[in-house]
């Protein structure tokens, strides 16, 4: 029977990787266990974030590391500026990408909890998608890579945000 071998907070889109098998989903979890299992998410976040780095901040007393790289940013009336980010969790925390975010003040786009800027868009849930993972198949040990595209509601936020701030910028000159 198809068995979670990780878990994605509920309101976060994306890539899950299931089990078939027991032997399967045992081996899945030691690679899990032992970050041999490479993960990686698409956020947009309040602000404007350039670069790339790390964020190595305890999480509920234990060690806890989020890597994040800036891909795009998008002027907005609503929140001044918000930026597409990818983000690697190195470890794996309760919230640790949402958290890390919104601690170093780039808090992501929808994310009700640990920011006040989500109330903007609750009804368009968080901005926040597993977009990819890659691993050693545990039974045939051939590489497996898995991608997905980012979601369209993305797409959508961001052009819809440029076109408002244009036509403010329009009326505003006049």
């Amino acid at each position: 029977m198809p068995d979670p071998c990780h878990r994605l907070d509920y309101k976060t889109a994306g890539l899950l990787l299931v089990a078939r098998t027991v032997s399967a989903r045992v081996a899945l979890n030691r690679m899990f266990a032992n970050r041999e299992i490479h993960k990686r998410y698409r956020a947009l976040v309040t602000g404007r974030l350039d670069g790339e780095g790390e964020i190595a901040e305890a999480l509920d007393g234990r060690a806890c590391l989020s890597r994040w790289r800036a891909l795009e940013h998008t002027k907005s009336l609503h929140v001044d500026w918000f930026t597409t980010v990818e983000l690697e969790p190195v470890t794996g925390r309760t919230h640790q990408l949402r958290r890390h975010m919104a601690g170093i003040g780039h808090a992501i786009l929808g994310d009700d909890m640990y920011t006040r800027e989500g109330k903007l868009l609750r009804r368009q849930g968080l901005f926040l998608a597993s977009l990819h993972l890659d691993f050693v198949h545990p039974i045939t040990g051939a590489p497996v890579v898995v991608d997905a595209p980012e979601p369209r509601k993305f797409s959508v936020l961001r052009e819809r945000e440029a076109r408002r701030w244009e036509r403010h910028q329009a009326n505003t000159a006049h």
